[in-house]
């Protein structure tokens, strides 16, 4: 099996997809089984991103720097497919999927190193989470866009089952709101009124 190929296996809770139905990528995975290394009591918690420390130092101002700087922060992968979603544009659709797979893997692989096989929750409410959440989030909306159903679907799924709390955060939404901020609506495209 290749490091980047989630696979079901025995003692799951709860299957994404039937093994007959992988991800466009290959990729099958559950969630939901305590006892995995990496699962704590909120679920995996994935190791320090120093590019959300770069971020909050440099915002907008020197984010491409960031991004080229952390290619392995989900986050950045995140934020760049939420950008191009907002556009609306059938390019932008095209290049949000593709930055939302990116950190799509860069998320599994850094889970894999934190000990993650597959299964067990992956926490929201851990900040560090909330970047490889997202991209699942962006690529179920990206995958719907460019006429991926079936994908968009077992996006969301496993969105769903891996973390309730990030499902009912994000999808109503392409961006989360900042609740710290009440200015932040996270209104998506079309909530013009």
């Amino acid at each position: 099996m290749a490091d980047d190929q989630m696979q079901s296996g025995p003692g799951a809770v709860d299957e994404l997809v039937d093994a007959d139905e992988p991800l466009a990528d290959g990729q099958v995975g559950e969630v939901g089984q305590p006892g995995d290394a990496a699962v704590e009591d909120g679920g995996t918690r994935l190791p320090a991103d120093p590019a959300i420390a770069e971020l909050a130092d440099h915002g907008r101002n020197d984010f491409i720097s960031v991004v080229r700087d952390h290619p392995e922060s989900s986050l950045c992968w995140a934020l760049l497919a939420e950008g191009a979603l907002l556009a609306g544009t059938e390019e932008a659709d095209i290049a949000g999927y593709s930055y939302a797979v990116t950190g799509f893997h860069a998320g599994i692989s850094a889970l894999r190193a934190a000990g993650w096989q597959g299964r067990g929750g992956i926490a929201w409410e851990h900040l560090t989470n909330q970047g490889f959440l997202r991209c699942v989030w962006a690529r179920s909306v990206a995958a719907d866009r460019i006429g991926q159903a079936d994908e968009s679907t077992r996006c969301e799924q496993f969105l769903h089952r891996a973390s309730e709390s990030a499902w009912q955060q994000l999808h109503t939404t392409l961006v989360p709101a900042d609740p710290s901020d009440p200015a932040d609506t996270a209104e998506g495209p079309g909530d013009d009124e």
